[in-house]
């Protein structure tokens, strides 16, 4: 996931998954595609706009194995357009509804 301006791009060639925990299960999402938006940030809320997207993903929890289109993984961060953003310990923390994601730098 690349952040530039007030856009990001959320990218994978279907190589190397995304370790997530989901539930408190571990699980991988192997991304084969592409996500553009766009948001705006003002004090600690960010609002997202939906944007392009095309691919796939694979999602691995478990024994379960499921494809999902590009357009539903991008719905993942801020459904409803609205997230709460943080920075602690060189990670970008975004808590939405259902979930809070930890962005570290690589």
């Amino acid at each position: 996931m690349t952040f530039n301006d007030d856009s990001y791009l959320l990218r994978g060639a279907g190589k190397e998954p995304i370790n997530l925990t989901l539930a408190g299960h571990n699980a991988r999402l192997l991304v084969d595609g592409t996500i553009s938006r766009d948001y705006r940030v003002e004090g600690d809320k960010a609002n997202f706009t939906v944007g392009k997207s095309r691919g796939s993903a694979t999602l691995n929890v478990g024994n379960e194995k499921q494809s999902l289109p590009m357009a539903e993984v991008g719905n993942v961060p801020a459904p409803d357009g609205q997230a709460t953003l943080a920075c602690a310990k060189n990670a970008l923390i975004v808590t939405l509804q259902d979930v809070r994601l930890e962005l570290g730098k690589v």
